[in-house]
This record gives structure tokens, sequence and C-alpha cells, in this order.
């Protein structure tokens, strides 16, 4: 491991850490205070991260905690849907700088690329930032993603197959762009750097089924990029689908956007109460809604079965703006026969669950950059 390396490194250890001492990070790496030292002069002088002295109770000599320079570069990175697209930009502590939902006419590739661009330069100009502050751009979208050549194979959502995405906004932009799937950009969120054990299972419901596996804290990509794959599941996934595109309530609760801590929660109140209204109406209502959470429970109970995770994060529209819907599933998954009964969760909106998830997974593909260095104010290649 040559020098540049063991700077990722150790910037990947104040990523992961609030703030650590010179000792702390010396033990994390095991390398020398002398060589740990070293690397921290560059990357303070190189404006990556910063010193801070930490509080002393005891009146002594305070010891000095570094912290990443969360203003030192900022990120850009949207959520693709067929109707619209949230972009935001932040700093590299995932504080929101500036948001926004930005509709669209239609989701023709060519028009889809050029409204991104439109809109992200114009965000940059409202904020006065240069496009040599932003470190990437990111973007989660449904469907499946070549990671390595940075491709979107297939969007049912958006009616796209092999889009050349990244490279298109990159040529116009001149920043490093990339794309991943929904599902496993929300999984960014769930890896834990302390557990190296880690098994967590992530099941995305939008238009489609997305589910991501995380195996001892490491996103499974899959050899040719289909770990996850949910076919297996047969008649359920079929049963599923169905509900999915036909269920009025479910069809409309997709199509709203993202949601960010500052939308206001008689927001998501109105829509409980909306769909308690929904299936008191008539039986075949109640009966679709008993439907649609025993087949999501079935099939978490064969994937709990079969892995033995830690935890497991329901997310997606449904789940994250319904409470009755992921209680009942939350319920039946815990009535289930299992070896061990995971943590059964959902994403709490308060805490910027997309802003964080794309900016974990943009510094873990940044970082991946083999002609990046922290010393050097640009990349000499974005491919």
């Amino acid at each position: 491991m040559d020098k540049k390396d063991r700077l990722k490194l150790l910037y990947k250890k104040l990523l992961e850490n609030e703030s650590l001492t010179k000792t702390e990070l010396a033990d994390k790496l095991d390398l020398s205070l002398t060589a740990i030292s070293d690397y921290i002069n560059e990357l303070v002088e190189s404006g990556w991260i910063i010193p801070r002295k930490k509080a002393d109770s005891s009146g002594g000599r305070r010891a000095v905690i570094y912290q990443i320079n969360p203003e030192s570069k900022y990120i850009i990175a949207l959520d693709l849907k067929d109707s619209h697209f949230y972009i935001f930009i932040s700093d590299l502590k995932s504080n929101l700088i500036k948001s926004k939902i930005h509709y669209l006419d239609n989701y023709d590739f060519k028009n889809y690329v050029s409204e991104i661009i439109k809109v992200a330069k114009a965000l940059l100009v409202d904020l006065e930032i240069g496009i040599e502050k932003i470190l990437a751009l990111g973007i989660s979208i449904s469907g499946i993603t070549d990671f390595e050549n940075k491709i979107v194979k297939r969007s049912n959502q958006l009616n796209w197959t092999d889009k050349a995405l990244a490279q298109a906004i990159e040529k116009q932009l001149e920043i490093p762009v990339f794309v991943e799937t929904d599902v496993r950009v929300y999984a960014y969120n769930e890896l834990e750097a302390e557990d190296k054990n880690n098994i967590t299972v992530v099941l995305y419901i939008g238009e489609g089924i997305g589910l991501s596996l995380i195996i001892r804290n490491k996103i499974l990509q899959g050899y040719t990029n289909r770990v996850g794959d949910n076919r297996f599941f047969g008649k359920e996934l079929e049963n599923l689908n169905y509900i999915i595109r036909n269920d009025q309530y479910i069809k409309e609760i997709n199509d709203l956007p993202y949601y960010s801590k500052n939308f206001e929660q008689q927001t998501i109140n109105k829509l409980n109460e909306k769909y308690k209204e929904f299936i008191s109406q008539n039986q075949k209502n109640r009966q679709e809604l008993n439907d649609f959470t025993d087949y999501i429970a079935s099939m978490m109970l064969s994937t709990i079965n079969l892995l033995n995770p830690k935890k497991v994060l329901l997310t997606g529209n449904v789940f994250d703006y319904n409470d009755l819907i992921y209680n009942q599933v939350k319920a039946k998954i815990s009535e289930g026969e299992m070896y061990h009964l995971p943590q059964i969760k959902r994403n709490d909106h308060s805490q910027n669950p997309l802003e964080k998830a794309l900016l974990s997974f943009l510094m873990h593909k940044f970082l991946g950059i083999d002609d990046f260095d922290f010393t050097k104010e640009k990349l000499n290649d974005f491919s």
C-alpha cells in the first residue's frame, strides 16, 4: 500500500467517525504516530481535514482532534423518477445546502440529461459555487446499473436500456459522475464500520421491487451485477408486482416525491388518514392490503431464514410514508418462524436518509478512483 492509499484510508476513518486524535488514528490504521502525523499534516495543508481542540474537563492540556473539512468540497446528487427528479447540493457531512424537486414533461433520455445539466448549473450559480468545488455527482435510479461502466442497463420506470448516463453528464459538467440503483444506495446507510460481520437485507418497493444484500459489511454487487435478483420468489413476486401496478393507493403513493426532513409531519399524517379511509371503503381494498403485506412478509421470511441477518430495512414510499403497511409487514415478519429475529426498521426522513446514503455512496466510489490524490486539487481522469 502506497502513501496515496494510506491517505485515503485515513480520510475514510474520519468519514466513519466524527473526530479522532492522532493516537486513535494510529491505532485504527496500525501505523506509527510519526507516519500518521505526516499524513495528517498533508491533509490539513491541502484543506481536506481540520484540527480542533478537544474539550478537557480536568483542566489539563487539551488534545487535538481531527475532522473532515465539510466545506472543502460539495456534492451534487439526484434521485430519478419518471415524472420528476430530486436534486440537492450538500457539504461532505451531508448538511443540505440547497435542494429542489424538478418536474419533467417527458423522460426521453436526451431531454432528461439536458434538464439535469440545466438545473444543476442553475443551483450552482444561485449558490455562487464554482464547478471546481464539486467533488462528484451521484445518481440513484430504479433498475439495473453497470457499476463498472456507469451505465443504466435497464430502468423500466424510465423506459431506458443501455444508457450511458454518467458519461453524458460528465461530458458537460466535467466532474466525476456515479450511478447506482436506489436499493443499493440506501444500503450504504446500513454499513457499520465497527461490525465486520454485519449482515443486512434491504428491500425497496417503488414501481418495482429491489433487494440489496450486505454480507460481512460489504454491499454485494455479484459477478454479473445481479446479486439480489428477486425472481426466485416466483409466484409471490408476480402477485406483489400486480398489486403495485394496479392498486390505486399504491400507485398514488409511489408517485410522491422524496420528502427530506424539511417536510411537515402533517403531510404524512394526511397520507395515513387517506389510506385508512381507502381500505375502509370496501372489503376488496382490505383484502388487497392483507395480500400485499402477506406477500412481502413471506418474501422477507424466506430471505431472513436464508441469510440470518442482523437488520432488515424496509424502504420506499409504501413503507416510509405509510404507518399501517409498515407496521403490518413488521408484525407479520416478527410472528414468523426464524432462527433469529433481526432488527426491522424503515427510513427516518427527519434524518435525511437519501442525502446521507448518496453522500456515503459517492465517497465510497470517489475514494476508489485510482488517479485521485488528496494532495492534488483536481483529478487528472474522471473515468
